[in-house]
């Protein structure tokens, strides 16, 4: 129950974070297997939401990652975040970067000797494991 409010809480902040960037999502329940997709220049994002919802918070942040890297308004740099990555993988950075930030906000205190709440609640892939721990304590020493 706290782990679904939690994706709860992450996919309003999500919104949230789109709508202050002036980003629509719109969400579908397209066939299962197809892609969620962002139409860049035209800052529009479609979720498709025949999925474990647990998965919805890392398909939304990638997206929006998407978005935001491409757009006029780049909020997002960092040194692993430049021109050596994909746009996938730059993609996945943001992502990460996002859900962390806004996971972090909804718990009331986090202990960093595990991330593995972390990754468990937002079906974060173990592939991102050093990733995750790294972002997470730059969250919280910033």
């Amino acid at each position: 129950m706290v782990a679904t409010m939690i994706i709860d809480d992450v996919i309003n902040d999500l919104v949230a974070f789109a709508k202050r960037h002036h980003i629509i999502i719109k969400f579908l329940k397209m066939p299962s297997g197809m892609r969620s997709l962002a139409f860049i220049k035209q800052k529009f994002i479609i979720i498709n939401t025949n999925c474990p919802e647990s998965q919805l918070p890392f398909k939304i942040a990638h997206e929006l990652g998407h978005v935001l890297l491409e757009s006029d308004d780049r909020i997002f740099h960092s040194k692993s975040m430049d021109n050596r990555f994909s746009s996938e993988g730059t993609a996945n950075d943001v992502a990460l970067h996002l859900l962390i930030k806004f996971y972090l906000d909804e718990c009331e205190e986090y202990n960093l000797n595990s991330v593995q709440p972390i990754m468990e609640q937002l079906h974060i892939a173990p592939k991102f494991l050093a990733k995750v721990q790294r972002i997470t304590k730059e969250c919280l020493t910033h």
